[in-house]
Formats: structure tokens, sequence, C-alpha cells
């Protein structure tokens, strides 16, 4: 994609080898929809489910921290091969584990081999999108990620009839990470050439403008690093912090929708889960193709806003739903809300954020992603077990109205223009 003018062009082998990558890797968590009920096939308790289930993203918020600062192009590569064969390992081990400190060591594993397959992936994304094209970047990089939630469950779902289908389930997904490592190792290669070729021109005309060997270093040895305490204290300004609240939210409110509701279309006799997540899905990405456009175009906040309320009201839909025609009313909804959500919380961040800290705060924005999908299954059991089987609904419309509210606060302020949020 490129401007008519002839401006920067978005698709490039690099952008689409990423988007597939990240599709892969999305694979190996969208699997997990059916988790809460083969925890019950199991055996184990109730009030373990929602730790277990969302422990996977305690690991990866862990890794995150120490990974986001020290994550550069020259080292993703080998930090997302490392993650790919962690997850087949997990994914192998499925077939064996049953007790729930079994299952808390694999949930650790996936969260850890997330964490450094996505996170090296992202670092890569941020050093090849062209100057203004943020939103529709990150819309469709966004598709990639989502694609798995909308195929995986309706193709899963015929195979969760029984433990052992569920068991070879999870490793059969794991194994497609083999060409997710192959394309890693091929994309990271030549994104870090060219890194290195652009740093190596930027230093011979500063030579040549200063006499002086070396002038300027240009390479993500300087731009790419932050310390620990940097990553903190550029968290801590007000702009970056009610980002990452609200991306929490969002995502309190979609885990708690993706990994409870399949029990609950059981306790309402609502057949075919996976026909649900496969139209809300349909709906966000079908949004986010023909929205692109509006990504940079529209003021950010006003997108967000209307993101969370229409979420909002698809949870009230699908916990009033007794049959199966308002469930897929609802997830149309739903779908409404999050096509907009994600891609443009993202873009936000993006533009918010000094050029130094862009790749940090969008790896910052995965992790409170992640937090979100730990809080939000451990809200949802608490909720489902204190109002009953559309708790975790309630949860959801909250978290939603709460994220919209706070995301009025951030326009009233103006932290949405970048002046502003970097002053």
């Amino acid at each position: 994609m490129s401007h008519p003018s002839g401006g920067p062009r978005l698709f490039s082998f690099e952008f689409v080898t990423l988007c597939l990558l990240v599709f892969f890797i999305y694979c190996n968590t969208t699997v997990f929809y059916s988790l809460d009920v083969y925890l019950g096939m199991l055996g184990i308790a109730q009030e373990w489910r929602g730790f277990l289930i969302g422990a996977s993203s305690l690991s990866t918020i862990a890794f995150f921290l120490v990974l986001s600062p020290l994550m550069t192009v020259h080292r993703a590569p080998s930090y997302a091969s490392a993650g790919a064969v962690v997850l087949m390992i997990c994914g192998y081990c499925y077939l064996h584990a049953a007790s729930p400190m079994e299952i808390l060591a694999l949930r650790l594993g996936n969260g850890l081999g997330f964490s450094l397959m996505l996170t090296s992936a992202t670092t890569l994304f941020v050093r090849i999108i062209p100057p203004g094209l943020s939103g529709r970047a990150f819309g469709l990089y966004s598709l990639a990620g989502l694609l798995p939630f909308c195929v995986v469950p309706a193709a899963f779902d015929p195979f969760t009839r029984s433990l052992d289908q569920m068991a070879h389930g999870y490793m059969l997904m794991s194994l497609s990470l083999l060409p997710a490592l192959v394309l890693m190792l091929t994309v990271g290669r030549r994104i870090a050439g060219k890194v290195a070729a652009r740093e190596a021109a930027a230093n011979r005309d500063a030579q040549e403008t200063t006499g002086s060997p070396g002038a300027v270093q240009t390479d993500d040895r300087r731009e790419g690093i932050v310390t620990f305490r940097g990553m903190l204290q550029n968290a801590a300004l007000p702009p970056v912090a009610m980002m990452l609240c609200m991306t929490t939210l969002y995502l309190v409110m979609f885990s708690t929708v993706f990994f409870l509701t399949k029990a609950f279309f059981q306790a309402r006799s609502i057949a075919n889960v996976g026909t649900f997540f496969s139209i809300q899905m349909g709906c966000i990405m079908v949004i986010r193709l023909l929205a692109m456009n509006l990504f940079d175009k529209v003021r950010k906040t006003r997108l967000i806003m209307l993101a969370f309320a229409l979420a909002g009201g698809g949870c009230v839909l699908t916990a009033t739903a007794g049959g199966p025609v308002q469930a897929y009313a609802a997830a149309l909804v739903l779908g409404a809300g999050m096509g907009v959500g994600s891609p443009v919380l993202n873009s936000l961040m993006f533009s918010i954020s000094h050029k130094r800290f862009q790749a940090v705060n969008t790896n910052l924005l995965s992790m409170f992603q992640q937090l979100g999908n730990f809080i939000g299954p451990i809200i949802g059991v608490w909720a489902t077990q204190l109002l009953g089987d559309a708790g975790f609904l309630a949860a959801g419309a909250l978290a939603s109205l709460a994220a919209f509210i706070l995301c009025a606060v951030f326009a009233r302020k103006g932290f949405d223009l970048p002046e502003r949020a970097r002053g």
C-alpha cells in the first residue's frame, strides 16, 4: 500500500512475512479457548481454572519486563527461535500433564515462548512501519493475530469430545511453529541487514559532514536498548500509563469472553460456540479492512470510545441470549467494537511515543495485554461464581465502561496530541 503520489509503501516482503509469523504465534494461543472445559475433564477444581488459564499471561508479563528493554533487531531472530522451541516442547507435554502443578508448569512455559516470539516480531515490525501509515500498519498486523481467533475455534471444536483429542490438538498446533521459525530467521536477518546498511550510510554522511569518524551512531545499540529504569520512567508518564490501563481493560473484556463463553453456551444449551467466535472475529476483520484508512484520519480517541461502547453492549447482549440468534447478533456487536479497538490503541501509543521508546512502548502495550489476559479469566470465574453463568459477561461490560471513561479523560486532557503527550 502506498500513497497515490508515490509515497511510502506499506506492503513489503518483510511486512507480509511478519504478519504470517504473528498468525502462527497466535494459533498457539487461540487453541486454548477450550482450556476451561479441558481442565474440567481432568477433574481440576473450578477455583484453579481461572488461574491456570491466565498463568501463561503472568509468565508473559514477567518476561516482557525483562526482554522489552533488551530486545534489538539483531537479537530478535535467535530469541524468537528459542521461543518456538519452548512452545513446541510444551505442546508435546500436554499429552502427559494432568495435575494442576503440571498444567501450571506448561502454562508458564507457554507464556515464556509467546513472549520471546512476540517481542521479537514487534521489535522488527516497528522498524519497518512507513511514516504516516501506523494506523493501517497496526490494523493489518492485528488482523494477522486475529485470524486464528476466527479459524481455530471453529476448526478445533469438533475435536473436543475427549481429553485425548484435545491434548493431541494442542500438540499438533504447536508444530505450526516450524514454518514460523523459518520465517523469523529469514525476515530477521533481512531487516537486521537493512538496519545495518542504514546505520553505515548515516555514519558515512556524518563523517563527510563533520570530518570526524564515527560522529553519528544510529544503530539499535544506541536507540533500541533502553535501561529498565528508563522504561519505568517512560511508563509512568500520564499519557503512557493511561494507554496501558485502557489496553488492560480492553483485554480483560476480551479474555473473559474468549475463555469462558464455551462453558456459558453449554449451560444455556446453545450449540456451536465456534460459530459465535467465527462471526465475531470475521466481523472484526471486515471492519479493520474496510475502515483501515480511517485509523489514520479520524481522531483516535473517538474511535476507541466507540469501540468500548460497542464491546460493552455486546457483553450485555450475550448475557441475555436465550438462543443462537441473539448470541450470533451479540457476536456481531462485539466484533464491531473489537474491530476498532486494538489497532487504534496500538497506533495511538505509537504516535504519542518518543521515537526512542516506540518499540519499548509497543512491547509494553503487549505486556499489559497479557496482564488483561491474566486478570480477565480470574475475574470472570469469580464473577460467574458470584452472579451465575453470565457473571463473566457482567465483568466484561464493567471493564468496557471503565475504559470508556478513562479514554474520555485522556481525550479531554489532549493527550492524544503528540506535542502534549511527549511534552
